[in-house]
């Protein structure tokens, strides 16, 4: 009979990740904001991250948009860093992201934007589908793999 089971656990990023400077006017994503970390770059310095999960807003039950979830992550802009900084896009939450314009458009007004642009739209959720999506999130990002190996349980006394 084992003591224990050993595996040996092997850490694989699963995010894909997501550019969006490059989405078209108009295009938008389901994005379940599961955490944030920060980064560093010897060019630009310290930045943001955010992580979740893509989901697929066409799905037609909680199974499916579970099931469909596939782990993102993006750098945001200025713009979308300053709503997190508002509290206006929290960690825990389900939203979907239009990009509005781009960096360079020119406005009715005349000027010209300086960044990209993105609509903010909340998805509201039950709680229970909301730890549906933290734990479909964690499952994906943990990727565990494991090699199994039985260990004999120790026989005799320990060494004193």
């Amino acid at each position: 009979m084992a003591l224990f089971k050993e595996e040996e656990v092997v850490s694989e990023n699963q995010h894909e990740q997501l550019d969006i400077k490059e989405m078209v006017i108009g295009e938008s994503f389901g994005f379940f904001f599961a955490t944030q970390r920060t980064a560093t770059s010897e060019e630009y310095g310290d930045f943001t991250i955010c992580q979740g999960l893509k989901v697929d807003l066409d799905a037609t039950d909680v199974d499916a948009l579970v099931d469909t979830a596939t782990a993102a992550s993006f750098i945001p802009n200025t713009l979308l860093a300053n709503k997190i900084t508002e509290g206006a896009l929290l960690e825990g939450e389900l939203y979907r992201i239009e990009k509005a314009w781009d960096k360079g458009q020119k406005f009715k007004d005349g000027k010209k934007a300086k960044g990209w642009g993105y609509k903010l739209f909340s998805l509201s959720l039950e709680p229970v589908v909301k730890k549906q999506l933290t734990d479909a999130y964690k499952a994906k990002i943990n990727g565990v793999k494991s090699t199994e190996t039985e260990s004999e349980a120790p026989k005799g006394k320990p060494a004193v």
